[in-house]
């Protein structure tokens, strides 16, 4: 199977992605707006931990603020759960790796098992989550429990399938090239 070289807009992506905790404290720059970009707000307040422990969870949002299952599901059409071969960067045609590592999961069993298991190593690599799939408000807070000490971003995934010809996660994206 031939790799396609990743694209300027993908190789941007990643890299704002991957930039780390700078990101988290930064206001959000617009990378690329297909019209179809949805805020991140709502997703990160059911990905926050301390959220899913209070007991007034389910009250209603603030007034001008949607619940945090408002945007969901968040479906990724090009991946599902699912084995991956390693490559190498040597075997992959992309122009760029992330400098920071990158996984990417979905809230499905598979995926909060390599999580689970991965966790340790993944804080210590100071990897990045992408979150590609996710039902509902509990399948965000499963995902913020078995990933607890990692950033993890809902983003729809599609994208970045196509730009890495990925087709499976859980995966790891690093300058070494992707992993399960």
């Amino acid at each position: 199977m031939r790799h396609q070289p990743v694209n300027a807009w993908g190789i941007a992506l990643l890299q704002a992605v991957c930039a780390g905790g700078a990101l988290a404290a930064s206001a959000p720059v617009t990378i690329h707006d297909s019209g179809q970009t949805r805020p991140l707000a709502p997703y990160y307040s059911a990905l926050a931990p301390e959220e899913a422990d209070r007991p007034d969870h389910s009250a209603e949002p603030e007034p001008g603020r949607r619940a945090p299952g408002a945007y969901l599901p968040l479906r990724t059409q090009l991946m599902s759960p699912g084995r991956v071969a390693r490559r190498t960067r040597a075997e992959m045609s992309v122009m760029g790796l992330p400098a920071v590592p990158v996984f990417v999961i979905g809230a499905d069993k598979a995926s909060l098992r390599w999580l689970s298991a991965n966790r340790d190593q993944l804080v210590a690599l100071g990897a990045v989550g992408l979150l590609v799939q996710a039902e509902t408000v509990a399948d965000l807070q499963a995902v913020a429990r078995a990933g607890t000490g990692l950033r993890i971003t809902p983003v729809p995934g599609d994208e970045i399938a196509r730009q890495l010809d990925l087709t499976h996660y859980p995966v790891l994206i690093s300058g070494e090239g992707i992993e399960q």
